[in-house]
């Protein structure tokens, strides 16, 4: 560790500290990293006060895990702290500020809170737009995420546009076998069955199940999840099928 090399103040101290964190994020063990993701926040203040870029980063951090966790009102308020802190230090178009934007979005996209939502994801695609350009997974991320509230909002012809931008993008960036690119096929999937197309349901679901099969295995959640929307898509359509024939 870090921390028997340098002095506990050091900034890689920090770092640790966040990369700690993140790790124990990703293994579900939240309020570990919540602690970590705490000892890097306050000994980056420590060391460069209260408006720096790693302070920026650590408020996002802690924001996400709370996110994960549920506690969606507290998510907000980091975030929103990483946004105020950004803004001052980097101007409103920045990839940190778009981040923020983008993280506040999904927070109120978790709460159920759809049409805030998407003013902020609408926030950061223009940054994104504006700094990478319309063709980048940044741009194509934020896309499938406004697709998803409208989705939920049951615009259901605005959402399958911007899932399609997505699509798009996915595709001419990583080719058509990628796990982006499955994702969004069960996304639209989804939105077809709610409309009640189910042959276009059925379509897209068999293009998004052989891609997380391969990538995923057959038995990870995401591939049971796309399996299972498939089939209910095609019982559906048998029903239909079978109504029609009995008239």
């Amino acid at each position: 560790m870090r921390i028997k090399i340098y002095v506990e103040s050091h900034p890689d101290v920090a770092q640790s500290w966040n990369n700690l964190g993140s790790a124990y994020q990703a293994l579900g063990q939240y309020e570990t990293s919540i602690q970590y993701h705490k000892k890097a926040l306050d000994l980056r203040i420590k060391i460069y006060g209260e408006e720096h870029q790693s302070v920026t980063t650590s408020w996002n951090n802690l924001g996400s895990v709370y996110h994960s966790m549920g506690q969606y009102e507290t998510s907000i308020q980091y975030h929103k702290k990483a946004l105020d802190l950004g803004i001052k230090i980097y101007g409103e178009e920045h990839p940190s500020v778009a981040t923020s934007w983008s993280n506040l979005g999904s927070a109120y996209d978790s709460m159920g809170r759809y049409k805030t939502a998407i003013q902020y994801y609408e926030k950061s695609l223009d940054i994104d737009i504006k700094i990478y350009g319309a063709s980048h997974p940044h741009v194509a991320t934020v896309w499938n995420n406004m697709g998803g509230a409208y989705q939920a909002l049951g615009r259901y012809e605005t959402a399958i546009q911007y899932y399609q931008k997505a699509l798009d993008i996915e595709i001419e960036v990583f080719g058509e076998t990628h796990p982006y690119v499955a994702t969004i096929w069960n996304n639209l999937a989804g939105v077809y069955f709610s409309i009640g197309k189910y042959k276009k349901a059925i379509e897209y679901a068999k293009k998004a199940l052989p891609i997380c099969e391969k990538f995923l295995g057959k038995d990870h959640p995401h591939t049971k999840t796309v399996r299972e929307n498939l089939e209910m898509a095609q019982e559906k359509l048998a029903e239909k099928v079978g109504s029609s024939v009995d008239q």
